[in-house]
């Protein structure tokens, strides 16, 4: 094939791609996007650094790298554009669109081979370029294009088909590069995503079917047995680095008549469902019809083989697969390949391991020899043309699907487009589901919806009584809105669902930090910090009642520790400049309320600025930051009155904290008064205050 042939073939795949996905740049982050994005923030000095980087591959600051190559990305990925979503898409698409283009590489070297007949020979670029093409804009695969942090799957899946195409390459022409390039392909799949243990499987059944031609005296051969024999070994190797050493005891543990940790099905009932599960992708390959399509299936467990009946049937099924790939492997190798394929890659999500019943991402790289199988099928009615009975019917078949599915992708985009539409399709869906009612209130809350939002999360407990993030998300929201006694029922109810979180007792320490019942408040707090040592959040809120003790050296160093830990945390840094602004540290104070604006420049932030520009003597500075804060409340359509009255007098009146309680260093109520309603004739004889408050 010519270089003239490869560049049309990557062009045609980068515009249909490209159309299908332009609607996406601009999506939100979603779901799992957002704490990875919140530990890189955490993390980033400012720069790009090696330091930043090392983090980055150790994300969840644990004892082993999680998915290091795909977070490693992500790492590079915020330092160019923080969180601005438009270059974490920009790069996902060109993932995908690489991935794409190697698989078409992949198809052609395999349909070229001597072992496949002469129909796919004749038929190899066409076959390969409208396979490759069809799967890369099917909308089943929007959950792992568009949904960022699964950039995860897209990578696993491109050095998956990266490696067995140089396979194929080395045993065609024996060259070493090809080798290397197979070694390095597996590498960064196995650091990509887990699924790809099996890729040394795949290989292996890859050199079986269409260069041993599927004889069983191959796998008699005493080295490969002793390969097999390395390959698992180096598997399970890699599998504790990447999944930790508790992984294998905890497989040993799930086979028991007790549910899995979290979820509300056993081991072997997840086997069961699962048998479903991967028939169901077939199903949205086949029938990708928009309303099938969801971020959060309600998908039925299976409770034994005719509970429901389907589970039986799909059994069934998948031994009939089986069974076609066994006797199909020799007088067509590529039918036995994709079902090996396409139930392999499977085999980690679909099996024992406590996951999610079921995602849409994760057929992504199952998906990617079922589209070849489709377009030979389509072909093969070509004889058809050939009697002149219904000419050109493959090209129009295959024509109309790239409409059908690219303008499916196309749509299902918009529904990533923010939190509340894609949690709103979520809940229209799966109206039984108690996490999209918990997911889609904790959104409305954001957008300040708050009745909405408590609605919403009342119903998530109706649901599911005995859910601890029902009663944890309805507490907090009940905790936002002054329910004081129902947030704690709630929160308490949450506490003895899940007795080894800390989060509850959080909340219950907050709740009593704001009755002014500082004996409870320590309490409930430390009781979070001996469930988790690591809340911020709890040591934050103990700093307050260390404060209110008048400790304030102890305050000071509670606060460094934290940053030490996550020195981007602004609510930390606001808070010591707070502090250090009670104490008449002056110097101290602008240094870290400086930080924390850089970060989140609020009406209240800025207002402690100025008054600290102020008594360090640096009137400029506190004109600019003052101009700055009249900006932000015209932008935002906020009146002088309503600034006093929303933000500031609450203060004066009840002494109130945020969410993370704030250290209260008073600001000089009365002048802001005064300035805010009008009746100082110049703002800025906010610089002439005398402040003596602090």
């Amino acid at each position: 094939m010519t270089l003239k042939r490869y560049s049309y073939t990557f062009f045609l795949l980068f515009l249909l791609t490209f159309v299908v996905y332009s609607n996406s740049f601009h999506n939100s982050f979603h779901f799992d996007d957002e704490p990875i994005i919140e530990s890189l923030s955490n993390s980033y000095p400012g720069r790009l650094s090696v330091s930043y980087l090392y983090k980055s591959l150790n994300i969840y600051d644990r004892f082993f790298f999680y998915r290091p190559l795909s977070v490693f990305t992500l790492a590079l990925n915020y330092h160019w554009g923080k969180e601005d979503t438009f270059g974490y898409h920009i790069v996902n698409l060109s993932f995908h669109m690489i991935t794409a283009f190697i698989l078409f590489l992949f198809l052609y070297k395999t349909f070229r081979l001597n072992s496949c007949n002469e129909f796919l020979k004749t038929k190899a670029y066409h076959i390969s370029l409208f396979g490759s093409i069809l799967w890369a804009i099917h909308p089943i695969q929007t959950q792992a294009v568009t949904y960022l942090v699964q950039r995860m799957a897209i990578l696993a899946a491109l050095f998956t088909i990266m490696s067995v195409y140089f396979y194929a390459n080395f045993r065609t022409t024996k060259r070493r590069i090809f080798l290397l390039g197979m070694t390095l392909s597996s590498l960064f799949a196995f650091a990509s995503k887990e699924n790809t243990v099996v890729l040394p499987f795949l290989i292996l059944i890859y050199e079986w079917l269409f260069f041993q031609r599927g004889k069983l005296s191959f796998f008699l051969v005493k080295h490969l047995i002793i390969g097999v024999f390395v390959i698992l070994l180096g598997l399970t190797a890699i599998t504790m680095i990447l999944g930790g050493p508790g992984i294998t005891t905890s497989l040993f543990e799930v086979f028991n008549n007790n549910n899995l940790p979290g979820r509300d099905f056993s081991a072997i009932e997840r086997l069961l469902t699962e048998q479903r599960v991967i028939l169901y992708y077939l199903s949205l390959i086949f029938f990708p019809s928009l309303e099938r399509f969801n971020l959060d299936h309600d998908f039925k467990v299976s409770h034994g083989w005719l509970d429901p009946p389907t589970t039986l049937l799909s059994a069934f099924i998948i031994v009939s697969l089986i069974v076609l790939a066994w006797r199909k492997r020799r007088e067509f190798p590529f039918i036995s390949w994709v079902i090996c394929w396409y139930f392999l890659t499977l085999l980690v999500e679909s099996s024992v391991f406590n996951l999610e019943l079921i995602f849409e991402h994760r057929a992504y790289l199952s998906s990617m020899l079922v589209f070849p199988l489709i377009v030979i099928g389509i072909f093969s009615v070509e004889k058809l043309s050939i009697q002149k009975k219904i000419p050109y019917i493959s090209g129009v078949i295959l024509v109309f699907l790239i409409i059908i599915f690219g303008y499916a992708t196309f749509q299902r985009n918009y529904i990533w487009k923010d939190p509340l539409s894609l949690w709103s399709d979520c809940l229209r869906k799966s109206p039984k589901k108690a996490r999209c009612y918990i997911n889609l209130g904790t959104v409305l809350s954001r957008a300040d919806r708050k009745e909405e939002a408590l609605h919403v999360l009342r119903k998530s407990v109706d649901l599911a009584p005995e859910k601890f993030h029902a009663h944890y998300a309805y507490g907090d929201e009940l905790m936002g809105s002054g329910a004081y006694d129902n947030a704690l029922f709630h929160l308490r109810k949450a506490s003895r669902i899940k007795p080894t979180s800390s989060l509850p007792f959080c909340k219950i320490g907050l709740i009593y930090l704001r009755l002014n019942d500082f004996s409870s408040a320590k309490r409930n707090l430390l009781k979070a910090l001996e469930l988790n040592n690591k809340s911020y959040e709890a040591r934050n809120n103990l700093a307050l009642i260390y404060y209110y003790e008048g400790r304030y050296s102890t305050v000071i160093s509670l606060l460094k520790e934290i940053l030490e830990e996550n020195p981007r945390l602004d609510k930390v840094q606001f808070n010591l400049g707070l502090l250090y602004k009670k104490i008449d540290s002056i110097e101290e104070s602008v240094y870290w309320m400086e930080k924390a604006v850089q970060r989140n420049s609020s009406f209240l932030r800025k207002i402690h600025l100025i008054e600290a520009y102020k008594r360090a003597h640096n009137k400029k500075k506190a004109a600019e930051v003052y101009a700055s804060l009249m900006r932000d409340i015209g932008e935002k359509r906020v009146s002088k009155c309503d600034l006093w009255t929303h933000y500031i007098e609450p203060l004066e009146k009840d002494k109130k904290t945020s969410i993370y309680s704030v250290p209260i260093s008073e600001i000089d109520y009365k002048q802001w008064k005064q300035i805010l309603n009008g009746s100082c004739p110049n703002g800025n004889s906010l610089l002439r205050i005398d402040n003596q408050r602090g």
